[in-house]
């Protein structure tokens, strides 16, 4: 499924040469990347979705193993894995490996440090959570896995390499990191429901993450 905002370039002559592989595309002007990744997720039929964004990549057998995961592990919502950087070529700057998803720490560090290009989560949790806020525009991802974790959901991680995240000085969360940032402090302050010296938790949370990525041999 391709969900293109109605791009001017050659975005629409690819889509009609690959359309015979391709269950659903459209190329409309849309209210958003949250709109339009919704708007995906209404005609998704597979029991197991994801989305990707333009610049970034599966890697070959992430879907057959992400799958494999799920089936294997019935009570798991979301199963996010380990990714690499690469550079606007395709190239690897570096490899990520992150730590088991904790709600505290994924809170307190305001981090999206689990890449939707290495995760995928059963069809049932967009419907019985509404998928992405439309209202958000780059912390749609951050807002929607603390609701999944806050309601109960199952997040898992697996030490395997599933995705690529492209990074480039053109990226939307590099070109307005300033913006951003603020709005996750908006997004964060939802779900801290304990206030107490939240000045201090930030970084404490982020020398936990660290410590713990340290001792399991992430760096």
């Amino acid at each position: 499924i391709v969900m293109d905002g109605g791009s001017d370039d050659e975005t629409v002559d690819i889509l009609e040469e690959y359309s015979p592989h391709l269950s659903h595309w459209v190329s409309e002007p849309d209210n958003g990347q949250s709109h339009a990744i919704n708007k995906g997720f209404a005609v998704a039929t597979g029991s197991l979705v994801g989305w990707l964004n333009s610049d970034d990549l599966y890697l070959p057998k992430s879907m057959f193993q992400a799958a494999s995961y799920m089936l294997e592990h019935p009570d798991c919502d979301v199963v996010f894995s380990d990714y690499v950087f690469i550079d606007e070529s395709g190239d690897v700057l570096k490899r990520r490996r992150e730590i088991p998803f904790d709600f505290s720490t994924y809170l307190w560090t305001r981090d999206c440090y689990h890449a939707n290009c290495a995760g995928m989560f059963r069809r049932q949790v967009f419907e019985e959570t509404g998928g992405l806020r439309q209202d958000l525009d780059y912390s749609m991802d951050y807002e929607f896995y603390l609701r999944l974790a806050s309601q109960g959901f199952r997040v898992d991680h697996v030490r395997e390499f599933w995705g690529a995240y492209r990074f480039h000085e053109e990226s939307k969360t590099v070109a307005d990191n300033e913006s951003q940032i603020r709005e996750a402090m908006e997004v964060a302050s939802v779900y801290s429901h304990d206030v107490r010296a939240p000045w201090l938790r930030g970084p404490l949370y982020s020398a936990k993450r660290k410590f713990v990525k340290l001792l399991t041999g992430c760096y």
